[in-house]
């Protein structure tokens, strides 16, 4: 599993991803798919059966700030 901050309020300190750079990067992982910017490389193989990521954080689901990222 794979989890990040669900909107930039709830990352004060930084992490927060976009949603398309999120994309990106399973794409990446899952398939192999490259992407300008990429800064790792996998190791050994894609994978392909991985379904995806968390965004949540308890303290952040009620909050005006976040509820529309």
């Amino acid at each position: 599993m794979v989890g990040i901050p669900s909107c930039p309020s709830a990352a004060p300190a930084g992490g927060h991803l976009e949603p398309s750079e999120v994309e990106k990067a399973l794409d990446y992982m899952r398939f192999g798919t490259n992407f300008s910017g990429r800064n790792y490389t996998l190791q050994n193989e894609t994978h392909p059966n991985l379904r995806g990521v968390i965004t949540w954080s308890i303290n952040w689901d009620a909050s005006a700030s976040c509820a529309s990222a």
